[in-house]
């Protein structure tokens, strides 16, 4: 499993924990509102920002 670090196609910065993802595939990642409460965003994978591996 690995953390991925991506930006969307509306500019969203969020993470997703998956064992692989590709530039331009559709994903739902978590992130955090202006207030710090968890949130969820869907779209397109523009570019991947940073891979951890588990």
């Amino acid at each position: 499993m690995k953390k991925f670090t991506v930006l969307l196609n509306d500019d969203t910065v969020g993470e997703i924990y998956e064992e692989s993802i590709e530039v331009g595939q559709i994903v739902t990642v978590m992130l955090h509102d202006e207030n710090g409460n968890p949130i969820k965003a869907s779209g397109k994978v523009n570019e991947i920002l940073e891979e951890t591996e588990f």
